[in-house]
């Protein structure tokens, strides 16, 4: 990376002025709503935020693998959980949940912006500062799924680090760079597939090249070892103990049936791929490739970069029919849960990539324009914070989504545990609403939202619901076969979770649960229902109200 530019170009306050105007913009609905933000709850409110409030509540960040943490599923060892080493959950041992959210956010952004900066900068090195920094800024903007880091946003980081060890120069910045994309991204979510794509295209380099550069292979070496390291509590519960065994030992993924649409489709939207964006971006790449008047050499490039996102879209699905997406499993039993899809998280650098070099390479009519509203394409419509702040005013999706305070109702369950005998010492379970939000607020729960807990938990609550569920084939799925969301499911509102006291409910008449089994071998005494529930066995001990809640909350007691 030519730095000499790269300082010049942030020391130029229009510029800098721009880059830090448009990090304002995307954090806006934190700034003006504070607490009455909305945060995403699939992956975020309902999991990662209440498993990190816990650990840094019960000061259980940087514990040991088998130290027992309590709030969900009872109690969990500590290496059921993301590691305390992983940048993302050290932010939460410092601060409240929400300004740790927000720190994630934006330095997911500026990593961003600087590493893809600084890759079309190595990569080419010929364009104005101005255009490669829009184009860094359109990169950054998207809205990246916050509880991964930097696993997607710092995929560039990555690639500049190895290409400055394939050029043998900058090899302390290099390591810098691969140390801090370790450090911040999530190895089993995106990160080791990272790690396998890039080394499959490096030995196809080498063998195009004829060359072994030592500093490459030694980088590889150094990014596993970091991500070996950091992922201890994983490594701890896979290969040392022997105690344990998790749900994730029966799970079973369903598997989809191969379609040429699902593999464009992947590659147009997005999706699983931890970030979402634009279907327009794709049709936008051959746009400009055949109006832009673009080198033969530069579309070649073009064209290789679409065909690896291809390539991967292809894996990505193939490896989901059902025949094989328990692959993994076969070969090792240890492996059952492994999903070889995530491949698919590598198709955004890609696809942007492509796009870059459009952007940069083409003759665009007003380039800078489109580039600028590319970027407000990607924050007003695609952040759900700015989508359903905008909402809030003039309605326009059809729902309404719950703030992080709604969510969370801090000051509705002061009220109920001011109503729970001091002296309880049992556990709460929970119907239409989220566990997570008891297990934020310190009440300790049966049911939650979890990646590892015990197979002889899921079994017990298998137990408490088999009646309910029996007939129900997408709730037998959910529980049996997939397992992470061990919640008291019910047949009359299932996987229904959000029932926010703005929507329409009738009472719940009939729950076939096993309470005998529920009140006496799990010790749970009292459920929270956020819809009202009318049959023999449970007493209301009081409704809850409170208008900062999203919800109606109802405390009953088993009999």
């Amino acid at each position: 990376m030519n730095w000499i530019n790269f300082r010049n170009y942030f020391f130029d306050w229009r510029k800098t002025a721009f880059v830090l105007f448009v990090g304002l913009i995307m954090i806006f609905p934190y700034i003006f709503l504070g607490e009455d933000v909305h945060i995403p709850v699939g992956d975020n409110m309902d999991s990662n935020i209440a498993w990190y409030k816990m650990l840094s509540d019960q000061g259980k960040i940087w514990s040991g693998p088998e130290t027992l943490v309590q709030g969900m599923v009872k109690e969990i060892p500590r290496f059921s959980l993301p590691s305390g080493l992983n940048l993302e959950l050290v932010f939460y041992g410092f601060m409240d949940p929400l300004n740790a959210y927000l720190v994630n956010k934006i330095l997911i952004f500026f990593i961003g912006i600087l590493s893809m900066y600084g890759f079309l900068n190595f990569w080419k090195g010929k364009w104005s500062s101005t255009v490669m920094i829009l184009f860094a800024l359109i990169w950054a903007s998207l809205p990246f799924y916050p509880h991964r880091g930097i696993s997607i946003a710092g995929l560039p980081l990555i690639a500049l680090g190895m290409g400055y060890l394939w050029e043998g120069r900058r090899i302390c910045l290099a390591f810098a760079l691969i140390f801090l994309y370790s450090a911040y991204s999530m190895m089993v979510l995106a990160g080791i597939f990272a790690w396998s794509v890039a080394f499959m295209m490096f030995i196809m380099f080498c063998i195009y090249f004829k060359k072994w550069p030592k500093w490459v292979f030694g980088g590889f070496l150094f990014w596993l070892f970091l991500y070996l390291i950091q992922e201890y509590q994983l490594i701890y519960s896979y290969f040392i103990q022997n105690n344990f065994i998790s749900h994730r030992s029966e799970m079973i993924y369903p598997g989809h049936e191969f379609s040429l649409v699902n593999v464009v489709k992947e590659i147009t939207k997005g999706g699983y791929l931890g970030v979402y964006y634009w279907w327009g971006y794709l049709p936008l790449v051959f746009l400009g490739v055949f109006l832009g008047k673009i080198r033969n050499g530069v579309k070649k490039e073009i064209g290789v970069m679409l065909l690896i996102a291809l390539i991967l879209s292809f894996l990505s699905n193939v490896l989901n029919i059902p025949e094989l997406v328990n692959f993994p499993g076969k070969l090792w039993p240890k492996l059952q849960s492994f999903s070889l899809i995530r491949f698919a998280h590598l198709i955004p650098f890609f696809v942007f990539t492509a796009l870059a070099l459009v952007m940069l390479e083409g003759t665009i009519p007003f380039k800078k324009i489109l580039m600028v509203g590319l970027i407000a394409l990607n924050i007003f419509p695609y952040h759900y914070e700015w989508r359903n702040m905008v909402n809030e005013q003039v309605p326009f999706l059809g729902y309404r989504a719950a703030s992080f305070k709604e969510f969370y109702a801090r000051d509705q369950y002061n009220k109920l545990k001011s109503i729970i005998p001091e002296a309880y010492q049992g556990y709460f379970g929970h119907i239409n609403i989220h566990p997570a939000i008891s297990a934020y607020n310190g009440l300790p729960c049966i049911d939650g939202y979890l990646q590892n807990y015990s197979l002889k938990h899921k079994n017990q609550i298998i137990k408490v619901l088999e009646d309910e569920i029996a007939n129900n084939d997408f709730l037998n799925y959910h529980l049996k076969d997939w397992g992470n969301k061990c919640y008291l499911q019910n047949q009359k509102y299932p996987d229904e979770f959000d029932a926010f006291k703005w929507r329409d409910y009738t009472k719940i008449e009939d729950l076939a649960y096993d309470f005998d089994h529920l009140k006496n071998q799990l010790n749970v005494h009292y459920l929270i229902s956020s819809i009202p529930i009318s049959m023999d066995g449970l007493e209301l001990v009081r409704k809850i109200d409170d208008h900062s809640s999203a919800w109606n909350l109802h405390l009953y007691r088993i009999q």
